[in-house]
């Protein structure tokens, strides 16, 4: 088939998981100047969690571990919000999967799963007053 400089390009636009997940910064964020922009990497611990028989939530199974990262061309935004998020802090997360590989340094491919954060911000209900 013939094309003409008329016939415009399909694009075909795949995007990534969307989540929102509530856990517990496992260490302070650490900030990072990369070229001209800033990075806050920061990994968070979720658990699995089901209601027993009397209807109180409790953990089912192992942890999950993310690593997560927001990206910002403002500095002083990038090291305020960095100071927030310290170990401990509960928090809930928005954001799109990515999977990523890389070599290590012993020379080993290895292939993480990332959280590409668009928000992030406190669970507020576990510091209300009681």
């Amino acid at each position: 088939m013939l094309k003409t400089g008329k016939e415009k390009k399909k694009e075909i636009i795949m995007s990534l998981p969307s989540v929102t997940l509530k856990g517990n910064l496992v260490d302070d964020a650490q900030v990072k100047q990369v070229n001209d922009d800033y990075v806050i990497n920061y990994t968070v611990a979720t658990n699995n969690r089901k209601q027993d028989e009397k209807g109180n939530w409790v953990n089912n199974g192992e942890p999950t571990y993310l690593n997560g990262s927001i990206w910002t061309k403002d500095g002083t935004q990038a090291n305020t919000n960095g100071k927030l998020l310290t170990k401990g802090t509960s928090v809930i997360v928005t954001g799109q999967m990515r999977t990523r590989s890389y070599e290590n340094k012993e020379g080993v491919n290895k292939t993480v799963v990332e959280l590409l954060t668009d928000d992030i911000g406190l669970a507020l209900k576990k510091y209300a007053s009681k």
